[in-house]
């Protein structure tokens, strides 16, 4: 017996995203730039001189030093990654995975982007609305 599929149309944020083309998707290499490099270069001196500074000799919150460290591993394709595969061409694309942590640039754009459609389509009524 073959495996039933559902419809692509029932789990796609928007309808139609699954079967567009990818375009000019260009993995965004997050080792190459500037603020990757110093965290990177300065996380562990940085947190030691906290946990030296502070009273309690503690340093940062937990979660501040889990979303610093998550940092580094955003969209690495070491880290971890998914295989994109066309069904009808075959093409197939490697996507790594991201922190969603706050402080991670490109994560926080997409949450961004994400609160602004939901108003867009689903709270502000369908009238001109200004800022």
């Amino acid at each position: 017996m073959a495996p039933r599929y559902e419809p692509v149309e029932s789990w796609e944020r928007r309808p139609g995203a699954a079967t567009a083309p990818l375009g000019g998707y260009r993995r965004r290499e997050p080792e190459n730039t500037l603020l990757h490099q110093v965290v990177r270069g300065r996380l562990e001196p940085f947190l030691a001189s906290v946990r030296e500074r502070s009273a309690t000799g503690r340093g940062l919150p937990s979660h501040v030093e889990r979303d610093l460290r998550a940092y580094l591993d955003c969209g690495i394709l070491g880290r971890g990654f998914a295989r994109i595969r066309c069904p009808d061409c075959g093409f197939e694309r490697l996507v790594a995975f991201s922190c969603k942590a706050r402080s991670c640039p490109s994560c926080n754009a997409r949450r961004m982007e994400d609160a602004a459609e939901h108003l867009v389509h689903d709270v502000f009524p369908r009238v001109p609305v200004r800022q």
